[in-house]
């Protein structure tokens, strides 16, 4: 594992981001485009929050959360105001 940080405190701003080796390309030839639903599946919500709430509460926060799928990688990224 590997950890980066960059400090700049010019803006109130916290910017998260996991980047796994862990993309499309593991994907297995019966089930192609698999680590692409999983991304999706990440923001329809659980058993006990709707996707709506969980939207409702990241920008309650302030917040943007994003989930990259490319070929040989999976990134979330994650952008909040400071204060929270």
């Amino acid at each position: 594992m590997q950890v980066f940080l960059e400090e700049d405190s010019s803006l109130p701003l916290v910017n998260i981001e996991l980047v796994f080796r862990n993309g499309a390309l593991f994907d297995s030839k019966s089930k192609e485009g698999s680590m692409r639903l999983f991304a999706r599946m990440l923001r329809m919500g659980t058993k006990n929050t709707t996707a709506l709430e969980f939207e409702e509460t990241i920008d309650s926060l302030g917040a943007q959360l994003s989930i990259q799928v490319a070929h040989s990688f999976i990134s979330f990224h994650a952008t909040v105001i400071r204060r929270n």
